[in-house]
């Protein structure tokens, strides 16, 4: 197969292959020269958060939130994934601030959290709970 480096669709549906295989260096390797040339890249950031949350780098995964977050405040995705990672950091109240900030842009929202392990450890908190049922 022929490579095509300039060709930037190519190389995003190759950064979420790597990602769904498993492959976090290569696929962040691949991000990070991107970024460099496109810091704002938002589809890249978004493949770089999940890949930085998979590899439990989550702080890393939030600053990639954060920086689409300044652009798209309102992105449900992007909003739910960040409220994944400050859970895993312990940071509750942030998180399910940012889970209802998702669930209004979209009743997904609800059922992922309901099946997300990063939220397993909320089952029984009555502020997880009545946001998500």
């Amino acid at each position: 197969m022929r490579e095509f480096p300039d060709d930037l669709p190519v190389l995003v549906n190759k950064i979420s292959l790597l990602r769904k295989q498993g492959n976090f260096v290569e696929a962040i390797s691949i991000c990070n020269s991107i970024l460099t040339g496109n810091p704002k890249y938002n589809t890249v950031l978004y493949h770089k958060g999940r890949i930085l949350f998979s590899m439990e780098k989550y702080d890393e995964s939030i600053s990639c939130c954060n920086l689409i977050l300044n652009d798209y405040p309102n992105n449900g995705d992007v909003l739910f994934d960040k409220s994944c990672s400050l859970v895993m950091l312990s940071k509750t109240d942030e998180a399910l601030t940012l889970l209802e900030r998702a669930v209004s842009h979209g009743i997904k929202y609800k059922s992922k959290a309901k099946k997300s392990k990063a939220f397993e450890k909320l089952l029984n908190d009555s502020r997880f709970k009545n946001l998500v049922l």
